[in-house]
């Protein structure tokens, strides 16, 4: 069934958003809801199966709370929040890379005099 495939097989892909991910497994959760499958509770394993790494810390806290607590969407908009957190964190630690390579290649061309 390619639908469950698109479904089971979700991953965030580089460069691309958690909404963008949430809106690929919302709408594959749809149509096999239209095929009468209720897959509730697999959607939300969906996302989590889907995130790389980076997000362990999160997905672990999300699948240690209780069931009942798993709602989609607030478990998406938590992921959203995480990936601008680490968006923000990967520009700044690259800023400061950039920084100490200038600096690098600035002493290089002038050394300090003592």
């Amino acid at each position: 069934m390619d639908v469950y495939a698109e479904f089971a097989n979700a991953k965030l892909a580089p460069g691309e958003s958690v909404s963008d991910l949430a809106a690929q497994i919302r709408d594959a959760h749809r149509k096999l809801k239209e095929l009468s499958y209720d897959l509730d509770d697999f959607k939300v394993l969906s996302l989590l199966r889907a995130l790389p790494k980076e997000y362990e810390a999160v997905v672990t806290m999300i699948v240690a709370k209780e069931k009942k607590e798993w709602d989609f969407e607030s478990i998406t908009s938590m992921l959203i929040e995480t990936q601008h957190q680490l968006r923000g964190y990967n520009e700044d630690n690259q800023n400061v890379q950039e920084l100490v390579m200038k600096a690098t290649l600035l002493w290089k061309v002038k050394p300090l005099k003592l």
